[in-house]
């Protein structure tokens, strides 16, 4: 399996972006990375996989080897290089146990506004019907709160509206 690191850019119709959190951390809203990498290597970025068309968060390099660590110690800033808007269309995560969890929408002001969030280990929605759309300089953020073990999120973007031929 060769990964490619890549940007996040909505050239294609559908996108899947994953993070990871190591055990005893938290999607905590914040820029994916890993505090225990040196200085200018602790952000993670982008890799591609073309087995299964997922983004996945990694350590760029050059100290560990790029795209070697997908586990963070922070996380949870889901965010994007379009130009056009998007539309969330699934966003499903693993916690690992019972959390409490919110996703929220980071406008490009800086405003958060909650989309939804409860206590739950599964997260599964589906937007089909009432699609979320993301504007250009928006964002998503996922913050826990009480997690002990390793947790995995995945959110599945597109150009076009969800449920519409």
């Amino acid at each position: 399996m060769v990964e490619t690191q890549l940007p996040i850019d909505f050239d294609l119709l559908t996108k899947t972006i994953e993070q990871r959190i190591a055990a005893g951390s938290q999607f905590d809203g914040a820029i994916p990375s890993l505090s225990t990498e040196p200085a200018g290597e602790r952000d993670f970025v982008s890799f591609y996989d073309p087995v299964d068309g997922v983004f996945r968060m990694k350590n760029p390099g050059p100290t560990a080897t790029p795209g070697s660590i997908s586990q963070g110690d922070h996380g949870g800033l889901f965010t994007f290089t379009h130009k056009k808007a998007i539309w969330l269309s699934q966003f499903f995560a693993d916690l690992g146990t019972s959390i409490a969890w919110t996703l929220a929408l980071v406008t490009s002001t800086g405003d958060e506004i909650q989309i939804t969030g409860t206590t739950s280990r599964y997260i599964a929605l589906h937007f089909f019907q009432h699609a979320t759309l993301i504007n250009p300089g928006e964002k998503l953020k996922l913050v826990t709160s009480g997690a002990s073990g390793a947790m995995v999120a995945r959110a599945y973007l597109s150009l076009e509206v969800p449920g519409l031929p």
